[in-house]
């Protein structure tokens, strides 16, 4: 079954401008590719000139950014996240059993899963623009989510984790306590980030009818409901996951990497002394993209060797406060009043700074919590020794940055074109989104976001450089203080590291 024409449309357009590498002949395949897309508008003229759109769900407050590779999980899904993902399931099998009907090819479509397009409060309050793209004002960012999985608490154990695909699973009947149908309250739904896209437009859109399979005549979905019968909002059954409510969609537009220019150079320093070139040729810019990458992936892996050594001075520290007891009775002579810590607290609390006094003062409207003055906040050493895992999440601590960038690859291989996927920088753009992947414990959610909106892999990984020898200067200078303390312990202790 063929590729929907958006999605090829979307590869057509990235590898015209982003295979610069990989082609010499980047002029005569824009010729191509420009004739290709003529063609096939002249073929579809009732939606020329029109984007694609795709089922909305978000803003989800409080949610991660969904980074490429990443995943999230509904759970609970509300009754409106539920009514798009029953949306992007119909107009998927709509598109499967009628692919020669063209009435719907504005809405996007895939073969490998339901695609929908998520919000979440820290990637979308900016705009953002795509290269090339021939609006003069930005879009609100969107991630491209792929609804692969569900599961439903219904009839299983509490620790049951098994996993359906989501597309199998569905039932578009009406929404009840039935053993037939889903529980939308009793169920988590997982969705998978494999692309970006720039929303452009918003519209309601009634809830699509799913199409009869042409190859099964007597198939039906839905029984033969009384309209008012099938629309009547009963909360004690459905809890509204079942009306006439309008969908949320929006027409995007791919966000894509340009690869056609991987420099960092500063375009507006260009003539001062030392100042490097812009643009460089495809092979100097693939090979300093390569070249970044290695030493990013090298960093994570002094990352990685740092903290555990950091982990294990702090188990042998641990250790020596255990063994130490007062077997004699002899240090509790010399124990001091002063010392207890309840004694401390106390002296702690009769102690206060000007400014604190005038935050607390009566007078004071604008009273302002002791623990947010500015002398009062944790030093950036302080915040990573109070971080988990020291600022190093789950998804980096075990894996490399290339081994990690081989399996992302591979998960979205479905949702790709082999075309696409054959560029000589899709694996080096793969790698950028993996570095801040793994940075995710230690940056925050605007950092996080950044990389999202950034359209440049060679700027996304020079910015995870940056991010990683910022950390890894802190993370030696707590190894540098846990050495001593080891050391003040009788142990030999030179490198942590």
């Amino acid at each position: 079954m063929g590729t929907p024409y958006w999605f090829a449309l979307m590869f057509c357009w990235t590898s015209s401008f982003s295979s610069a590498f990989s082609s010499h002949h980047a002029r005569k395949d824009r010729a191509i590719v420009s004739m290709e897309m003529s063609t096939q508008y002249r073929m579809n003229k009732s939606i020329a000139n029109q984007l694609p759109v795709i089922p909305v769900i978000g803003p989800i407050i409080k949610a991660k950014p969904l980074m490429i590779g990443g995943e999230m999980t509904l759970d609970p899904p509300t009754p409106l996240q539920w009514k798009a993902l029953q949306e992007c399931v119909v107009v998927h099998k709509n598109q499967l059993n009628n692919d020669s009907d063209q009435k719907d090819m504005q809405t996007a479509t895939i073969d490998a899963a339901p695609l929908i397009a998520v919000i979440d409060d820290a990637t979308g309050y900016k705009s953002v623009s795509p290269p090339f793209t021939q609006f003069r004002e930005g879009g609100r960012y969107a991630t491209l989510a792929a609804v692969v999985g569900i599961n439903s608490k219904q009839n299983r154990g509490l620790f049951d984790e098994d996993e359906e695909s989501f597309l199998d699973y569905m039932d578009l009947c009406p929404v009840d306590d039935d053993d037939d149908n889903i529980v939308p309250l009793s169920s988590s739904v997982r969705l998978v980030g494999v692309g970006r896209a720039v929303l452009r437009k918003f519209f309601f859109r009634v809830p699509t009818e799913l199409c009869p399979d042409p190859n099964q005549p007597d198939y039906s979905v839905l029984p033969n409901y009384d309209e008012e019968e099938f629309y009547d909002i009963n909360d004690t059954i459905n809890h509204g996951y079942e009306d006439n409510t309008p969908i949320v969609m929006a027409s995007f537009e791919p966000l894509v990497d340009d690869a056609s220019v991987y420099s960092i150079a500063d375009p507006d320093k260009i003539g001062e002394k030392g100042q490097k070139s812009y643009r460089k040729s495809p092979v100097h810019a693939l090979s300093e993209l390569n070249n970044l990458s290695i030493r990013v992936s090298r960093l994570h892996d002094d990352r990685k060797k740092l903290i555990n050594g950091i982990k294990t001075a702090k188990a042998r520290l641990r250790l020596y406060d255990e063994n130490l007891k007062d077997l004699d009775g002899l240090g509790a002579l010399f124990e001091s009043t002063d010392e207890n810590p309840t004694n401390i607290l106390e002296e702690e609390e009769k102690h206060m700074t000007v400014d604190e006094f005038l935050a607390t003062f009566k007078g004071n409207m604008m009273r302002i919590d002791p623990s947010e003055l500015p002398q009062n906040q944790p030093t950036p050493l302080e915040e990573v020794e109070n971080l988990e895992n020291y600022g190093l999440n789950y998804y980096g601590a075990i894996s490399s940055i290339p081994q990690l960038t081989q399996n992302v690859a591979e998960q979205l291989a479905p949702y790709y074109s082999s075309k696409f996927r054959s560029r000589e920088e899709y694996n080096l753009e793969i790698s950028s989104f993996v570095a801040y992947r793994c940075l995710e414990g230690y940056v925050s959610k605007e950092e996080m976001s950044w990389s999202l909106h950034c359209t440049s892999s060679i700027e996304r990984l020079a910015k995870a450089y940056n991010l990683l020898i910022e950390h890894i200067w802190l993370l030696k200078s707590i190894a540098k203080k846990m050495a001593k303390e080891v050391e003040a312990c009788g142990e030999e202790c030179t490198d942590l590291w």
